[in-house]
């Protein structure tokens, strides 16, 4: 099949995506996130949601969500434009981000599947890495190395290819975010080394049928993701950062079930970090992260539950990362989804 067969056809107008565009740029957040080239397009009048220009789902996680006039037009648009992704299955799931016509978060998808942040970078900086993880078991648990120049992520997904697979990536140059791209073919090579590690969406799928509230999910919301003032412990040239947690509200009676659920999985991140008030680990405002969405409000005796997250290793780059001349990440809650049964997992770590 043609991969330009598989473009969604957006409802939105020009006139609509303008509106949105304006809003966009008004907020100031593009520029953090979208190349010149980007820039160039979303100040035009005319807007094309097509292959090769931002996709609707794209613009909405552009814009600041704390801008509430514009955030019930933000939900509508959400709305029309997600399809009905649920039963997709790995497979589907990547190949739709191979031929660029899925570009959202992962929460929720593909329930019961083992999820994975990625990370990439060249061989003489692996060594280092992999110290990073071991060291940092909670918010790096380890899942796979590939061999140097390897894009396959060996039994995870016999078939995939990390270089296309996942919905979104981000290309850290000297420490910093430089590009955000869908295809990262072009800066593959030899030398290249990837990393899969865990995600807390791995159990999502239990969450379902224990029948535990999962908001991000049920909204289509990629999750809120903070840096905390929790130190990474060190290793070689990573030197420095603090660890990033994610955050799901939970009903204040179902906290010890929640606690006890995730505790069955060491390969997502395992239990949490914090529970209640994140001040703790200094998390000071759930309602602005530094990574993901904005929380929707919390509801009745919800209370925050706080997990240790694979951005992690970006937090670090940021950090300490001037030295190593490229790096690529995931695009935070864009995660590559494997053919392994969350449960299955675990009872082969075990």
């Amino acid at each position: 099949m043609n991969p330009q067969d598989k473009t969604p056809q957006s409802s939105l107008t020009a006139a609509g995506a303008s509106e949105l565009t304006k809003a966009a740029l008004a907020a100031d957040v593009i520029p953090d996130r979208l190349s010149p080239g980007s820039k160039r397009r979303l100040g035009r009048s005319s807007f094309s949601l097509k292959r090769g220009n931002m996709s609707a789902v794209d613009l909405i996680e552009a814009i600041n969500l704390h801008d509430k006039s514009q955030k019930a037009q933000i939900e509508e648009v959400r709305k029309k434009e997600l399809p009905n992704l649920e039963n997709l299955s790995p497979a589907e799931l990547r190949e739709k981000c191979r031929f660029g016509t899925f570009t959202r978060t992962t929460v929720g998808l593909c329930l019961g599947y083992v999820q994975a942040n990625l990370v990439v970078l060249p061989k003489a900086f692996a060594y280092d890495f992999l110290l990073l993880c071991t060291r940092n078991k909670q918010s790096c648990p380890l899942l796979h190395v590939c061999d140097a120049g390897s894009p396959i992520p060996g039994h995870l997904a016999p078939t995939a290819d990390l270089r296309k697979d996942l919905p979104g990536y981000v290309v850290y140059r000297h420490g910093v975010a430089s590009e955000r791209l869908t295809d990262i073919s072009h800066l593959w090579n030899e030398d290249s080394v990837a990393f899969l590690i865990g995600c807390s969406f791995s159990y999502d799928g239990a969450f379902q049928k224990k029948k535990l509230p999962n908001r991000a999910a049920s909204a289509g919301r990629n999750v809120p993701m903070y840096r905390t003032s929790v130190p990474v412990r060190p290793a070689g040239i990573f030197d420095r950062g603090t660890v990033v947690v994610s955050m799901k509200p939970i009903p204040s009676d179902r906290v010890a079930e929640e606690v006890r659920l995730t505790s069955r999985f060491p390969h997502a991140h395992g239990p949490p970090l914090a529970v209640g008030s994140g001040r703790s680990i200094g998390v000071e405002d759930i309602y602005s992260p530094d990574f993901g969405e904005a929380p929707l409000p919390l509801e009745g005796d919800d209370v925050p539950i706080f997990h240790a997250c694979g951005v992690t290793p970006q937090s670090v780059l940021m950090a300490c990362g001037e030295n190593i001349p490229i790096a690529i990440t995931h695009a935070p809650g864009k995660m590559f989804v494997t053919d392994i049964l969350a449960e299955d997992f675990e009872d082969y770590i075990q």
